[in-house]
């Protein structure tokens, strides 16, 4: 009887990659072998400071070899529990942002799907390169590898018991340039260059310093010098497809701002001339939540009523849909200060009175749309100083600003830069490139390592963007000490006890599933600790089914996040962080105000609000779970020190970050722009001709092949 050829199905399919998944038959994957190969041949176009998706990450092999380059990245896989054990695998590598799932609206610099549009069903072929496709932000670029033009009947093995034969690694279609361009085509994106490699890292590996551990001496072989400057190659067997594309054409949103710049002024939509009697503080955010960057923004309002600076008002993007959008409102309104609730939800229609035509907003893309709306509340508002919160804001805001030459405007960055988070969009750095060229603005940090990451990715020099650390202002009047009796009597917990607790998102960056590999690793020698998370998220449910894999569900005890959450602080005898990207965490000031000592990551700006040793202790880059499990054993049986912590983290909080402090460092660095704009203005009258030219860092000429290549493909996908 001849045998049949099996008919997969999504449900074969899954339990064929499951089972082998069990088998040592991983060992073989296409990305443990070849993923060293694949980095290299796309090194060109990997952005050091931008997003990298692996579509279909399965094991997560090449997502571990780019995270060791330094690259942020994420995956996407289909099979529920390999994207879970993904999770878990990946999360403390630094730049793994997790794992992105069907529904997700996030965007990438560069999308890879290596070794995946071979496996994928004809009856789900389209809709997976549609989400494919969306995960690449417009401009973007895709990068897909496949077997060139395969027999598939020569890799077919044979069952005797089903009698069926099948393709011994689920490959159910064969692709060759022409018509794997074609098929992609269908998705909006274009071929940029295909090539015929044969990945094999005797090959590759040689000619990459990072893998080689040597430096490379040029020239390269000509295959390789091919693929660096986008010409067709074949290297190797060139028995798979290198196929580079591209998302559309990408725009030049420094170059798009300029012009909608000029044709403002020429419709006389400036402030020049238009509304030249300005006043008052404007405040941007877009929401007044119980947020880190709403908090230190009603702290700044409060100071500058208190102090009499000048009239303020704020302006909220988004109407208050629920009461915890609404928590800081009280605390305004007590300061008399004037509230604009959503202003983006009434965006003036192409024909207002209020810009002339030809209408210079028809010049901005789609997605800068939202321009005009915070074009249209700074003309009402008209005020001589603005300052806008977190980046979405500071972005659209510092456009429409600049366009109506607000005096005094100040981005208020509160983080790391954008492309660490779902929110990030392609058009940021473009845009705060733009920005940081105008004369009356300002870029703030609430870090110097956040200041420091923004300049990198932006390309400014060192002290470009300013640093004003965050100030602490306790919403409890009541006592650390009756807070700690008040909350650990509720949890049912003795005052002997030990806690080691936490206040954070469940998300990625936080590293809850490492957060808990301590804990576990603590209780192995302090059985008696207890430990207290307070926090919810998109993982929450993962970080509890973790907890009870590790046999922690006894001595742990979960706490929704809480408006203010200075009680359960107040109950821990020691505050553990573990994130992998912090700004200038608040919930670290919080801690140490109340007397309890901090142990936490070097994430961004946390060492900056610990002082190491004595109110806390930092834990260097490399060390692992097991190092900070014993140090934090350390510290919870030394006593004397705990005590000591305790008495001078307090004091450490209110001399370095206080709410006045902080309050003098933003109206400092605005008053800096208008001492800063006399001194330029001076420059200006002498030598009439010249236009102001921001400050750049000296860097060396591209090679003529990489100045070729830069012209053919985006600006952010290279590296200097």
């Amino acid at each position: 009887m001849a045998a049949e050829r099996l008919k997969w199905t999504p449900e074969l399919v899954n339990r064929f990659w499951d089972n082998v998944g069990q088998t040592r038959l991983t060992e073989l994957s296409f990305a443990k072998l070849g993923g060293r190969s694949v980095i290299t041949a796309i090194d060109h176009i990997l952005p050091k400071y931008g997003r990298i998706l692996d579509f279909g990450a399965g094991d997560g092999h090449l997502l571990r070899f780019m995270a060791q380059r330094g690259l942020t990245v994420a995956g996407y896989e289909p099979s529920k529990g390999r994207a879970a054990n993904l999770q878990r695998a990946l999360e403390n590598f630094d730049g793994f942002l997790g794992v992105v799932g069907d529904d997700s609206t996030e965007t990438f610099d560069v999308v890879i799907m290596s070794e995946v549009i071979e496996h994928v069903l004809d009856e789900v072929l389209d809709v997976t390169l549609d989400r494919l496709a969306r995960f690449v932000r417009p401009g973007g670029i895709l990068v897909i590898t496949t077997p060139n033009n395969e027999d598939l009947d020569l890799d077919m093995a044979y069952c005797p018991v089903s009698n069926l034969l099948f393709h011994r690694w689920q490959h159910v279609r064969s692709l060759d340039q022409s018509s794997l361009k074609a098929l992609l085509s269908r998705f909006g994106v274009d071929e940029v260059v295909t090539h015929r490699v044969g990945f094999d890292d005797n090959i590759f590996v040689p000619h990459d310093a990072f893998w080689s551990g040597k430096p490379i001496v040029d020239p390269l072989p000509d295959w390789l010098e091919n693929i660096r400057q986008n010409k067709p190659a074949q290297a190797g067997a060139g028995n798979r497809l290198l196929y580079i594309g591209q998302k559309g054409r990408a725009t030049d949103y420094q170059k798009q701002l300029s012009t909608f710049q000029a044709l403002a002024a020429q419709a006389s939509v400036s402030a020049a001339k238009a509304s030249p009697h300005r006043s008052g503080i404007l405040m941007i955010i877009g929401s007044l939540g119980p947020g880190g960057a709403e908090r230190q923004m009603v702290a700044l309002v409060e100071q500058i009523v208190s102090r009499g600076v000048d009239s303020v008002a704020v302006a909220l993007v988004h109407p208050p849909a629920t009461e915890r959008e609404n928590f800081f409102r009280a605390r305004l309104e007590k300061a008399g200060v004037r509230i604009i609730d959503g202003f983006s939800t009434a965006k003036s229609p192409p024909a207002t009175g209020k810009v002339a035509n030809p209408d210079p907003f028809e010049v901005l893309s789609p997605e800068l749309a939202d321009v005009r709306a915070y074009y249209d509340l700074l003309a009402d508002v008209n005020p001589e100083t603005v300052y806008l919160w977190m980046d979405e804001v500071c972005i659209k805001g510092g456009i429409a600003a600049t366009v109506l030459q607000i005096p005094r405007t100040l981005l208020c960055f509160r983080n790391m830069p954008s492309y660490n988070f779902p929110y990030y969009h392609g058009y940021h750095r473009d845009c705060y490139r733009f920005l940081a060229q105008q004369p009356n603005l300002q870029m703030l940090n609430n870090s110097r390592a956040g200041a420091r990451a923004y300049a990198e990715w932006l390309e400014l020099p060192e002290g470009a963007i300013k640093v004003v650390h965050n100030g602490l202002d306790l919403d409890n009047d009541a006592e650390p000490a009756v807070l700690r009796k008040q909350y650990r009597a509720a949890l049912g917990i003795d005052k002997k006890t030990l806690i080691v607790g936490g206040v954070f998102r469940m998300m990625t960056e936080k590293r809850p599933f490492l957060w808990l590999d301590v804990a576990a690793m603590i209780r192995e020698k302090m059985p008696n600790v207890r430990f207290l998370l307070v926090g919810n998220g998109a993982r929450f449910d993962d970080v509890r089914a973790h907890a009870e894999q590790l046999g922690l569900t006894g001595a742990l005890i979960f706490a929704d996040l809480e408006l203010r959450p200075a009680a359960a602080i107040a109950a821990m005898d020691l505050f553990f962080l573990a994130s992998r990207i912090e700004g200038l965490p608040n919930v670290i000031l919080e801690a140490q105000a109340l007397g309890v000592p901090v142990a936490t990551t070097s994430a961004g700006g946390a060492p900056e609000a610990v002082l190491d040793g004595a109110t806390g202790q930092i834990f260097k880059p490399d060390a692992t779970a097991r190092i900070m499990a014993d140090t934090i054993v350390d510290l919870l049986g030394n006593l004397r020190w705990r005590k000591k912590a305790a008495q001078l983290a307090p004091q450490h909080v209110k001399t370095s970050f206080s709410v006045e402090l902080m309050a003098d460092g933003m109206l400092a660095a605005r008053h800096g722009i208008a001492v800063r704009s006399a001194v330029e203005s001076k420059v200006v009258e002498a030598v009439p001709s010249a236009e102001p030219v921001p400050e750049k860092v000296d860097r060396p000429q591209r090679s003529w092949a990489l100045q070729w290549f830069t012209a053919k493909l985006p600006s952010w996908i290279y590296r200097s």
